[in-house]
């Protein structure tokens, strides 16, 4: 079972959600994200949240969790921790883009905190599939056309790619040396590996 997290930032095209089995996995609404839940008639497990961006009292969820806007950790992290205090090992963040881009940035921080924890998170929309690791990939082609790769923070070391068009082998990758985007599958059907020595990497799925 995964566990599925609706932040607040506007979702324009459902579509892709279709891939998800909702009945099936752990439903988290944060604050907001909740409309998101009302729109595509979905279940919600555990509703959390301070109520600055949802502003209102009817929530229909299974169990709610509310919170002093005075606090230290954001929405999302507190729904991260409540994911990994349930035991998930995996989860996966939608409408977490696309909106304030401060907001934006402190998800791509969070999936460190999350994988530091034992929890690998995936934000995705309708363009993006975006994750991090501090070890070893498999990547599956999909319906996204490239696939770029950030070291998060501080240098990556030893980052090796095989099965995209462009490979590297035992190769440093600095924050500041932009030379490992865009890369793309061979074909329809072609897989890829990553793994890095050290470091944390930002693991980006794209399409135009």
């Amino acid at each position: 079972m995964e566990c599925y997290i609706f932040c607040a930032s506007e979702i324009s095209d459902y579509t892709f959600l279709s891939d998800y089995d909702f009945e099936n996995n752990f439903v988290i609404c944060v604050d907001g994200g909740y409309r998101h839940a009302q729109k595509l008639n979905i279940s919600v497990d555990l509703w959390l949240g301070d109520n600055d961006s949802l502003l209102s009292d009817d929530i229909k969820a299974a169990e709610i969790k509310r919170f002093n806007s005075d606090k230290d950790k954001t929405d999302t992290n507190l729904a991260i921790d409540e994911a990994i205090a349930r035991g998930f090992t995996s989860a996966v963040i939608f409408g977490g883009t696309g909106g304030r881009i401060d907001h934006e940035f402190s998800h791509f921080c969070l999936l460190k905190y999350a994988l530091l924890r034992g929890l690998r998170c995936k934000i995705t929309d309708s363009k993006n599939e975006i994750m991090m690791i501090d070890d070893s990939i498999e990547l599956v082609k999909g319906n996204k056309k490239y696939v770029s790769f950030f070291p998060f923070g501080d240098i990556v070391k030893g980052l090796t790619i095989k099965g995209l068009k462009y490979s590297l082998e035992n190769s440093d990758l600095q924050i500041e040396d932009v030379r490992a985007s865009s890369n793309e599958f061979l074909d329809e059907n072609s897989a890829a590996s990553v793994s890095i020595r050290s470091g944390f990497l930002l693991v980006i799925l794209s399409d135009d």
